[in-house]
């Protein structure tokens, strides 16, 4: 599992999270000191850090501001046992810009089910501030230090309107 896995799930009202990196410094050739900025750059170049394809896991009122944007459609249907379902699909702006899981690019959701829509191109990741430094656990090749840091995505490869409604974890 990789750094940016944990954050699966992202909570529309936050754009900048603090997560920890741990450098082992050795394997780098670094010696006992380290720079913000060569931290920075250390972890930029990292894989973990590397530009992904983004999940985003839709709340009610992202789906609806994806919607009056163009990029999806969706109506409720009524079901069995008390529950609803939603037929989601994306237009074809949206399927310019994401792809679903299901190929017929449309899926349905139950009542409580996740919608989500994943990025068709990698997004990368960029490191606002380095906000800590610290001495962390001596590793198998010597010394290493614990990072602190603020990451954003770098949505300028989406449309520009797709920022205003989906989030930056």
């Amino acid at each position: 599992m990789g750094l940016f896995d944990l954050f699966k799930k992202h909570d529309a009202k936050k754009v900048l999270w603090i997560v920890g990196c741990l450098i082992v410094l050795a394997s780098l050739g670094c010696s006992g000191s380290l720079s913000r900025d060569k931290a920075k750059s250390i972890i930029q170049e990292s894989r973990d850090f590397a530009p992904q394809k983004i999940k985003f896991v839709l709340t009610a009122q992202e789906l609806q501001d994806g919607a009056t944007k163009g990029y999806w459609q969706y109506r409720t249907i009524a079901s069995g046992f008390g529950g609803t379902a939603t037929m989601f699909s994306l237009t074809s702006v949206g399927m310019k810009v994401f792809r679903l899981d299901d190929e017929d690019h449309q899926v349905l959701a139950f009542t409580g089910g996740d919608i989500s829509v994943t990025t068709r191109e990698a997004i990368p990741k960029k490191i606002i501030e380095v906000t800590g430094i610290a001495d962390g656990a001596v590793g198998q090749n010597g010394t290493s230090k614990v990072v602190e840091f603020v990451w954003q995505l770098d949505l300028k490869t989406l449309p520009t309107d797709v920022s205003e409604f989906l989030p930056n974890p």
